[in-house]
């Protein structure tokens, strides 16, 4: 990450984070409540679009949009508190970090769980 800057109106929730991570790396972000530790990750992730800055991966820039397009370039997340992506629709948030690049296999273990229940929203 290169000087990834999110805003939120007058807030700046993220001014200029330099980040890099290698190859078995772990990493532990720690700060108070408000200091942007969540909307970093969600950049990442790609629930935020970042105001300026850039993601590289192998030294070259991509674009992620969602979350799907995160799990592609390897990247997962595991929120602290049960979170929904803004931006997602409801099935969208469902296959979050589910197996299958194309949802299909996810789709059908959800239709087969909401059948059980007695539900059909039409995935």
């Amino acid at each position: 990450m290169r000087g990834i800057t999110k805003r939120f109106g007058a807030l700046e929730a993220c001014a200029g984070v330099d980040l890099t991570l290698r190859p078995g790396d772990i990493l532990g972000l720690l700060g108070e409540n408000g200091a942007g530790k969540t909307t970093l990750m969600n950049v990442l992730f790609g629930a935020y679009a970042a105001d300026a800055g850039a993601i590289e991966i192998e030294g070259r820039a991509v674009q992620i949009r969602n979350s799907a397009d995160a799990l592609n370039f390897g990247i997962g997340m595991v929120q602290q508190h049960f979170q929904l992506v803004p931006r997602h629709t409801v099935v969208e948030n469902l296959l979050v970090g589910r197996a299958g690049p194309d949802g299909r296999l996810s789709r059908r273990v959800i239709a087969e769980r909401l059948a059980t229940i007695g539900r059909d929203f039409h995935l």
